[in-house]
């Protein structure tokens, strides 16, 4: 890497970040960052962030404070050429493959995977805290407090993206484990803050698990749910012994 390549990437990456934030702090705390650094101390330190695809650019904001405006993000992403608005293609509301339905007008888009974890984080665990609406039945939220039940779909998002311990917390003491969520309270109340970490996590203090498991012992079928394992025994003695 030449100086000229470094002085273009470097002011490419501080004009974006005018862009995003007028006030200039963001701007400012990546020269500091980078002014420290030797040309192969950059170049090396470029190179480890390109080769990692969760390695990412931070914008910080004081919230409440400091305000990101969609103006400066459009602003942002005209520097780089990547559009914001597109027409949208749903082929799934149609059967004719040749003739695919599309918004008539162009929509803003983004990561779909990240924006709607993110989204559903926030409002889960912003918004819905309540959890005394159960089912007797299976533990489960109900009624007012089910928007902080989450689906396999944001399941399965969530564990695409490494988190662990919202999973734990949506699927232990926010759902139908009465132990954790005893401990989670008494936790908040006496110290302020709570850690998972401490907490009693074992699936047969979970109501839903134990429920399912029930349905299939009665159908005469052995499931590892509430077991120690999840491997199964090798025979039915092996259950019983």
């Amino acid at each position: 890497m030449t100086v000229t390549n470094r002085a273009e990437i470097e002011n490419l990456i501080y004009k974006i970040y005018t862009a995003l934030d007028p006030s200039g702090k963001n701007t400012s705390k990546y020269k500091k960052i980078f002014g420290e650094m030797k040309d192969n101390e950059f170049a090396q330190w470029l190179k480890e962030f390109l080769e990692d695809e969760d390695d990412n650019f931070c914008f910080e904001y004081i919230e409440f404070e400091d305000r990101l405006k969609f103006e400066n993000v459009e602003n942002a992403a005209k520097i780089i050429n990547v559009p914001l608005m597109e027409y949208l293609y749903m082929p799934h509301l149609s059967m004719n493959k040749d003739n695919v339905i599309c918004t008539q007008a162009k929509c803003l888009v983004g990561y779909l995977n990240i924006k709607r974890t993110q989204q559903m984080i926030q409002k889960k665990n912003g918004l819905s805290l309540g959890a005394e609406n159960r089912s007797a039945l299976t533990g489960q939220v109900i009624n007012h407090d089910k928007n902080g039940k989450d689906s396999d779909t944001e399941s399965f998002l969530m564990i695409g993206m490494g988190l662990d311990k919202v999973l734990q917390e949506f699927h232990g003491p926010r759902s139908d484990d009465k132990v954790m969520e005893r401990e989670m309270m008494n936790q908040i109340e006496t110290r302020g803050y709570v850690s998972l970490d401490e907490m009693e996590n074992v699936s047969t203090n979970k109501t839903t698990l134990n429920t399912v498991n029930a349905y299939l012992l009665a159908m005469g079928l052995w499931s590892d749910l509430v077991s120690d394992s999840y491997i199964l025994p090798k025979t039915s003695e092996d259950v019983f012994d």
